[in-house]
């Protein structure tokens, strides 16, 4: 919401996020120690509002810069106990996080190469994409295991977050500034521009690694208009449930496509969404509550774009 009391909050977040990756790249369930009580109430008595940079109007605007108290704080953050053990799915929203936290000064680049270091590495070679485990934290191959579609729209967000600074770099776009409108009621979705349309054929990106996911889960998503589009409310995570078709949203928005595989993806998913709506309004799940599941069908029908500066790179430029 662009309040700058935020900002601090926003990268000791960040900070704590980045504590908890390990060699491999990725994050597990314990990112880092937790904060002691006295932390706590010096945190709470000491973070300010960065003032704000000065801006050039005709130039781009001026990354902020970790406050002196986080950075004082910074050093204090206690990484967890041993290497620690990751999955895509977790690795996902720290990338999530880590993405919305560089606009606000945090130093996240040599976490993100590392992202993206982890998904090259480890993308199956047959189906194009990857498992819920990546690859162990002191080397080695990743586990064995067939690659899901819901892990596979992990990985191409962190293709994705690779592919966007590389282009930042060749066309010098400035990394803090969203390109492109968005909503003022609501500061995680925006539609694209008049003029921008989907893409109904290809991506616009020629990765090749992105290129063979993207196949992939065309065909996970022809699997799932076979089986019916029928949705499970069961705790089968990432197969034929709302986390999946969450994933294949954010992908779908990220990539600038409105079909995979042939398929509208939008189509079917609300179709499936509509039908399985209950009568409270919600969208059940018999294991871990309603409330994910319902959040999980908002942002999907909603087109949510939760990282637009790095989707609008993906409609703007032919060579990502």
């Amino acid at each position: 919401l662009e309040d700058p009391n935020d900002v601090p909050l926003i990268q000791v977040l960040a900070l704590r996020l980045l504590a908890g990756q390990n060699g491999a790249g990725g994050w597990g369930y314990p990112t880092c120690a937790a904060v002691p009580a006295d932390h706590a109430t010096w945190l709470k008595a000491n973070l300010k509002a960065e003032p704000r940079a000065e801006r050039d109007p005709k130039g781009p605007k001026i990354p902020a810069k970790l406050s002196p108290e986080v950075s004082a704080y910074a050093n204090s953050i206690q990484k967890p106990n041993g290497a620690g053990a990751d999955d895509n799915s977790n690795t996902q929203f720290a990338i999530l996080g880590l993405w919305l936290a560089r606009k606000h000064g945090v130093p996240v680049e040599v976490a993100l190469d590392l992202v993206e270091k982890r998904f090259r590495a480890t993308q199956d070679s047959q189906t194009g994409g990857w498992g819920y485990m990546g690859p162990p934290p002191n080397g080695g191959p990743a586990p064995g295991g067939m690659s899901s579609a819901s892990m596979t729209c992990c990985g191409l967000l962190g293709l994705a977050t690779g592919n966007a600074r590389r282009l930042e770099r060749k066309v010098r776009v400035d990394p803090v500034t969203p390109k492109g409108p968005a909503s003022k009621d609501d500061p995680f979705f925006s539609t694209p521009a008049k003029n921008e349309k989907p893409a109904e054929k290809a991506p616009e990106t020629r990765d090749p690694a992105a290129l063979r996911a993207l196949a992939g889960l065309g065909g996970a998503l022809a699997q799932f208009v076979q089986n019916g589009g029928i949705l499970n409310s069961s705790d089968r995570h990432g197969d034929r449930d709302y986390y999946l078709l969450w994933s294949i949203e954010r992908v779908g928005v990220i990539y600038n496509v409105e079909k995979l595989g042939g398929i509208d993806w939008y189509a079917v998913g609300a179709e499936a969404l509509v039908r399985a709506q209950g009568r409270d309004g919600s969208w059940p799940n018999v294991h871990y509550g309603s409330d994910v599941n319902t959040c999980f069908a908002l942002l999907f029908l909603m087109k949510a774009d939760l990282l637009r500066d790095l989707s609008n790179k993906f409609r703007n430029a032919k060579d990502n």
